[in-house]
């Protein structure tokens, strides 16, 4: 072929082309540099004896794979081509030393072969455009550019790229790609991007991409059906791709410290997961869905800024390690966490017993304080609290509704507002209005909230073995009705009432200001009861 293009171009070509290969017989060099040859025929490869072939300043797009036959070459310049790939055989070329392909920008990826080439010395690879291995590998030199390629060889054997600390900063798979792999590890590489050969591995099931520079992981990992363990920590990611939660097969999700927010809703179909490593992120609150991954048995979430754990959680009987350090947690409280997991899950599902059957049940907890979780579910009916280290009630069972009142009842009711500290455009409404049983015996309970006094469905309270100063001793042993009665008249000789001030209010002055008119006559606010009713 070579020789036909070089006939092509008339008799003085042909002479050349003829008297350098006489002179590679004679000195064992090979020059056809700007010869115009698009292929080099295997013929050219006979030439056993060559210890030079410069190809320069050609259109060659590859070399055959005869070039094996070439044992004694030392060099190898085909600089300025238009080379797309190199034949494996160039390898098993045991004597070069010097290969010279610079100027080939077409020329994408090296084969993974020529990290069998023993004697390879000097790599020239001037305004080419390398994807596999990347420019910034080749400029390491030919020690860590065939330390990249016999990950690559090593690949079609053993199923596994090992590439950790390449010194990557992208890293193209296509000729990878082509073989069943199934372990890869790029970590601690310089990678911001994942390219889209990553999603080729179709049999993957172990992928490591931690400390790198990546920031988003993209949708296409959703591909990668048999991946059983995924691992990004180290990154920059803002979120995790939700099309991770379609991988059945996961096991372990590792992406502790980025900058992720929020675990998405979807991973609640996550039905193999095992292991969730998200510690040293952003993340705030956290979703109920996980309880259905009843899989789990490894939870990190330290140093994040969670303040609760959701009580659905309480569903995850399998987790035996969860590390809840270095955040703002609330609930469950330090007094359970210190317990361990089993106490702390136990804890959780007693809340969401509670929501369930409206009985909750802290007893023996040794709790400091049930401020997080009693006034949360508005329909409770008992709440048992006994045995425990309580010092106080949250005041929120009896909680002030903000409304807003027009300017004439505001300056009506300017004395009230300079003399209470809750404000005066409020109503007192328990959010505990169906509660019927409290037990908080054998705490260390010194008063009860003035607000319990609106909790009017209250027919047992048990307060046994407390420091109870408020009320005083002989109120507590009276009838429950006593003392919320009790708790009410209290309420009202520290600040004036602002529902029955209200109340006066409208009473006095809703002839001089219109609210609304109901047929023929006025009518005040809706939440304003007319005279004579229970309100």
């Amino acid at each position: 072929m070579a020789a036909l293009q070089v006939i092509d171009r008339g008799t003085e070509a042909i002479l050349t082309f003829l008297r350098r290969v006489w002179v590679a017989n004679q000195t064992q060099v090979l020059d056809l540099s700007d010869q115009g040859i698009e292929s080099v025929h295997a013929s050219i490869c006979s030439l056993t004896n060559v210890t030079r072939l410069t190809l320069d300043d050609n259109l060659c797009t590859t070399i055959p794979p005869e070039i094996v036959q070439l044992q004694k070459l030392e060099v190898l310049s085909m600089q300025q081509n238009r080379l797309m790939y190199l034949p494996g055989t160039i390898g098993h070329l045991q004597s070069v030393r010097e290969l010279l392909i610079g100027k080939n920008p077409t020329l994408k990826a090296l084969p993974p072969e020529m990290s069998l080439m023993p004697k390879l010395e000097l790599l020239g690879y001037e305004d080419n455009a390398l994807e596999s291995p990347g420019m910034e590998i080749c400029a390491k030199g030919v020690v860590a550019v065939q330390s990249y390629l016999a990950a690559l060889l090593h690949a079609e054997t053993s199923k596994k790229i090992l590439l950790s600390s390449a010194g990557l900063n992208q890293f193209a798979m296509d000729l990878a790609a082509k073989s069943t792999v199934m372990f890869v590890d790029v970590s601690n590489n310089y990678l911001d991007t994942m390219h889209k050969g990553f999603f080729t591995f179709l049999n993957v099931t172990h992928l490591d991409v931690s400390y790198n520079r990546l920031r988003q992981i993209p949708s296409l990992i959703g591909n990668l059906r048999e991946l059983v363990t995924f691992i990004a920590d180290g990154n920059v990611l803002e979120s995790l791709p939700t099309t991770m939660a379609y991988i059945e097969k996961l096991e372990t999700i590792s992406a502790a410290d980025n900058n992720v927010i929020e675990i998405p809703h979807e991973y609640g179909n996550l039905s193999s997961l095992q292991t969730l490593n998200l510690a040293g992120n952003l993340i705030t609150v956290l979703i109920s869905e996980l309880h259905k991954v009843t899989t789990l048995t490894s939870i990190g979430l330290a140093r994040n800024h969670i303040t609760n754990l959701p009580h659905e959680w309480g569903l995850l009987t399998n987790v035996t390690e969860l590390d809840l350090a270095d955040n703002k947690m609330e609930d469950p409280p330090l007094e359970v966490r210190r317990k361990g997991v089993s106490n702390t899950f136990q804890y959780l599902r007693k809340i969401m017993h509670s929501f369930v059957h409206n009985i909750l049940d802290l007893r023996g907890l040794n709790l400091e304080s049930v401020d997080a979780v009693l006034v949360r579910n508005y329909n409770l009916l008992e709440a048992h609290l006994d045995d425990n280290r309580i010092k106080s009630l949250p005041e929120e069972v009896g909680t002030h509704v903000h409304v807003d009142l027009p300017a004439q009842v505001f300056d009506a009711l300017f004395v009230a507002k300079q003399n209470t500290d809750a404000p005066f455009n409020s109503l007192q409404i328990s959010v505990l209005k169906r509660m019927r049983l409290l037990s908080i015996t054998n705490n260390h309970i010194t008063s009860l909230p003035a607000g319990l006094g609106v909790c009017t469905n209250l027919e047992v309270l048990r307060l046994d073995i407390n420091k109870m100063k408020s009320p005083p001793k002989d109120i507590v042993k009276e009838e429950v009705t006593i003392i919320l009665h009790y708790l009410r008249n209290f309420a009202a000789a520290q600040r004036v009432p602002a529902a029955l001030l209200a109340k006066f209010v409208f009473l006095k002055l809703k002839h001089r200001f219109s609210w609304g008119v109901t047929g023929d006559r006025h009518s005040g606010p809706p939440w304003v009861a007319t005279p004579g009713s229970d309100a």
